[in-house]
């Protein structure tokens, strides 16, 4: 029966210890506004290849990454 492991995606001792043990993962982190170090480029590029990275070395079978973003208005850059 799958599981739901919550974690925190900006840290990698959090997502180190979430991914141990795990056949699938499904990423669909995904922040809609910017705010500190909570940033696009960090959450959806830095992030999402450490949970890969970490669900490699702990030998996950099958990884699913999900990418949500919604329109930004009067904002030029968006992920």
């Amino acid at each position: 029966m799958p599981e739901l492991v919550e974690a925190d995606i900006l840290g990698a001792s959090s997502i180190g210890s979430a991914v141990t043990g795990s056949y699938a993962i499904v990423n669909a982190t995904s922040p809609y506004v910017e705010r500190g170090d909570v940033t696009f480029e960090r959450v959806h590029v830095k992030a999402a290849a450490d949970l890969a990275r970490a669900a490699r070395g702990a030998g996950v079978e099958r990884f699913v990454q999900i990418s949500g973003s919604a329109p930004i208005r009067n904002q030029t850059r968006h992920t």
